[in-house]
């Protein structure tokens, strides 16, 4: 929590300082983010669980929100995530929003409105027409790593197909 709380209070700080980069740095760092993205969403369709989660820092102080106010480890948000993507055989995402904020050539910040439809191996579905992330991504050497995230998201709609 102490974090969100550093980070929030440097946000003005951050913000001011990346109109130093230039249009190209800009563009070149959204573009860094918009890959890691693409390559989260493949994970999610291939059910690749190691894609999913290649852009999550596995460092201690990595931490993660959930929509039930819990906060996770980065292995305890894996674990919960492999126990529900080993009953599935599909899962669907799509982007309906996306904002990315360049902090600065070390911060970014995402947010991300989605939908998701999955598919359990016994036949229902999870529908869930909205929901929502918070990314705030850190350049680690030569990549880009979620230091914190947040969901928002409503209950599933789950419907049973069999």
């Amino acid at each position: 929590m102490k974090y969100l709380i550093i980070a929030l209070l440097l946000l003005p700080y951050s913000i001011s300082h990346s109109s130093s980069l230039n249009n190209l740095e800009m563009n070149k760092i959204q573009n860094e983010i918009n890959s890691e993205l693409a390559s989260l969403i493949e994970g999610c369709h291939e059910l690749d669980l190691e894609k999913i989660f290649r852009p999550f820092s596995k460092d201690p102080d990595f931490y993660m929100i959930a929509a039930d106010g819990k906060s996770y480890s980065y292995q305890e948000f894996y674990n919960n995530n492999k126990s529900y993507f080993d009953n599935l055989s599909a899962f669907r995402i799509t982007t309906i929003k996306k904002d990315i904020t360049v902090l600065s050539s070390d911060y970014v910040l995402v947010s991300w409105i989605y939908s998701v439809v999955a598919t359990g191996k016994e036949g229902w579905q999870d529908i869930m027409d909205s929901a929502g992330a918070t990314f705030l991504f850190k350049k680690v050497g030569s990549d880009w790593k979620v230091v914190k995230y947040q969901e928002s998201t409503a209950t599933p709609q789950r419907v049973d197909k069999t």
